[in-house]
């Protein structure tokens, strides 16, 4: 079978994704630490999430220049350093302490992972709904970057880099399913949700308080699906 790279932060949405593709693919999952506060509990997600899919192997890398940048600009805008977020929204807007334009860099990471084992497709789990959805805020408000026109421009900027052959397909079989939608897909598949790590917060357990924990608690709630599963270990 061919490969497919799954970016994944031990989150619902990559988790579904992996179990689309894990039908006809062998898969790698990739996670990427660039300074976000729950790496270490979403890390620990990424493992547990690897033992449903047979064969699943892990590529964990580290990206600290972002967090790097991140702090200069907080601290020479005269606030200090801030705690790293990765595009979480607060009251509608994104966060202080989020580095806009992230995706595209992560993309380029896993592009470059994918590339570098022959991988066939690399795949994310982003949603422009999921953050939208269930509480009126603007379509794309917490990751603007979320669209169709950001993966077909990247797609062509890799396929320039590395020549059409040789480039992985770019997916994102989620990006217009809702967040409830995405927990019923996941209850289908037999994605255990205990597994999956949806706060912002480094652990050792969901906060519950945060506003991940709370979309994901509204979308559990929209689905039907028990409360109990955030217990479990983003998006």
């Amino acid at each position: 079978m061919s490969t497919a790279v799954v970016m994944t932060g031990g989150g619902v949405k990559a988790a579904v994704t992996a179990a689309r593709f894990a039908v006809d693919h062998d898969l790698i999952l990739l996670h990427i630490d660039y300074g976000q506060r729950s790496s270490k509990a979403e890390l620990e997600a990424v493992h547990a999430l690897s033992t449903v899919f047979e064969s699943a192997q892990i590529i964990a890398l580290d990206m600290p220049h972002a967090a790097q940048l991140q702090q200069q600009l907080a601290s020479e805008g005269g606030d200090g350093a801030r705690d790293f977020s990765s595009g979480v929204v607060h009251g509608g807007v994104l966060s202080e302490s989020t580095l806009r334009g992230l995706f595209p860099v992560l993309l380029s990471t896993g592009l470059q992972c994918a590339t570098r084992v022959g991988a066939a497709v690399l795949a994310v789990g982003a949603s422009r709904l999921a953050d939208s959805s269930h509480v009126g805020w603007p379509l794309g408000a917490g990751h603007p970057d979320y669209q169709r026109e950001t993966l077909h421009a990247f797609g062509i900027m890799a396929e320039a880099m590395f020549g059409k052959a040789s480039t992985p397909k770019i997916e994102a079989p989620l990006l217009d399913v809702a967040y409830e939608e995405i927990f019923k897909l996941a209850s289908n598949l037999k994605v255990p949700l205990d597994r999956t790590w949806s706060c912002e917060r480094p652990g050792p357990r969901a906060c519950g308080q945060c506003s991940r924990c709370k979309l994901r608690l509204e979308a559990l709630a929209s689905a039907g699906i028990p409360d109990g599963s955030l217990s479990g270990a983003s998006g």
